[in-house]
């Protein structure tokens, strides 16, 4: 690829740094998604292509 692996980059999971875990169990019961997990990935990254050949 040319560039280093950005979190969630071709669909690896993200971690969430310890100091961050309480925050984002706190905005996941506002906004019912991991908004901190969204907030550390890639806007635009590389997602895998799970398109069957045909």
């Amino acid at each position: 690829m040319g560039r280093p692996s950005m979190p969630g980059d071709m669909g690896k999971p993200v971690s969430i740094p310890a100091d961050r875990l309480e925050e984002s169990k706190d905005k996941f019961k506002i906004h019912q998604f991991n908004l901190v997990a969204s907030d550390i990935m890639s806007l635009n990254r590389t997602l895998p292509d799970y398109r069957i050949p045909g």
